[in-house]
């Protein structure tokens, strides 16, 4: 799946989304992470104490369909 802003890193027991520089997440982009999420489970306990299972707040941008 390709997505605009948003990467992902995957592995077996873990999935990692990031940024290179913040933006607004695309529409692409909320479908990835959306796919991202069904498929890996954040109700694990992370291995280590640094480890982040909380999402932080991100910024959609608005979605605009022209119909002519």
């Amino acid at each position: 799946m390709v997505a605009d802003t948003l990467v992902a890193l995957l592995s077996p027991t873990r999935a990692v989304l990031y940024q290179k520089e913040p933006s607004p997440f695309t529409a692409r982009d909320k479908e990835l992470r959306r796919k991202i999420l069904e498929q890996y489970s954040r109700s694990r306990v992370t291995p280590l104490p640094n480890s982040f299972r909380d999402e932080p707040r991100f910024e959609a941008a608005e979605e605009t369909d022209k119909k002519e």
